[in-house]
């Protein structure tokens, strides 16, 4: 299936299209590293060793990313349970906009690597859906699932001629959703987060990550949700502690 980015269609010497939304259906693989504020030129630095170029225009990112009561999706990733899920509204404008040009993403992580789907808020192709996430989006449009926290941040894309993509994520803060439905979003006053996020992706069926096993950085598994409810301390009075 073509990529609504046309990131495989595209070289970093060639210049890309970059959409509002991402691929409806995306298998990639994943590796992630935490950057605190003295790597983050190092980190830029080995992409550029590696031939990776820009690919797109730098852009902010906004996502509200929804859980059940008992916070199973924060858990979920906690524990590192894997298959495991999470559900978000995301759009590249602003956070005034997302109900308006937002799409739901549902990601699903397994052993294999990690399904993101990616629906219109109006037409939802719900029937592209395995089951168990078909439940999940059920959830979502019953109001069993809530939205929970609101995460912004600055995103600069890379890629090189062997198909790997790179994303490096700086200025991102977390902020708790007070109300969050046709009336707008309100949210709690944001904390920022002093480091930044590097990820490498490859689609499945290309060349593995092993790459990535030689950058001399320290990887991690992380995630923007989890580190939302972490860095902004509480929730509807529940405490969260890293463990």
């Amino acid at each position: 299936m073509k990529s609504a980015w046309q990131i495989r269609a595209c070289s970093p010497a060639r210049s890309c299209v970059l959409t509002e939304h991402a691929p409806i259906t995306e298998v990639r693989s994943e590796l992630k590293w935490k950057l605190d504020v003295n790597k983050q030129h190092y980190a830029l630095a080995l992409l550029a060793e590696n031939g990776f170029t820009n690919l797109y225009p730098v852009r902010r990112i906004f996502s509200v990313y929804y859980d059940y009561p008992n916070f199973r999706f924060f858990r979920e990733g906690e524990e590192g349970v894997v298959p495991r899920s999470k559900l978000r509204i995301r759009c590249y404008k602003s956070a005034d906009q997302l109900l308006q040009s937002g799409r739901i993403e549902i990601k699903s992580t397994g052993m294999s690597g990690r399904t993101k789907y990616s629906l219109s808020l109006t037409d939802a192709a719900v029937r592209q859906l395995p089951a168990y996430l078909q439940l999940i989006y059920h959830h979502y449009r019953t109001g069993v699932l809530r939205p929970i926290t609101l995460v912004n941040y600055q995103r600069r894309y890379f890629a090189n001629a062997e198909g790997y993509r790179a994303t490096v994520d700086t200025d991102i803060q977390y902020s708790r959703v007070v109300r969050f439905d046709r009336r707008g979003l309100v949210a709690s006053t944001s904390v920022r987060d002093p480091d930044s996020v590097m990820e490498l992706k490859t689609p499945m069926q290309t060349a593995p990550l092993d790459f990535g096993d030689n950058l001399p950085l320290t990887r991690m598994r992380f995630s923007k949700y989890n580190e939302s409810l972490l860095k902004t301390e509480y929730l509807g009075g529940l405490a969260f502690e890293r463990r």
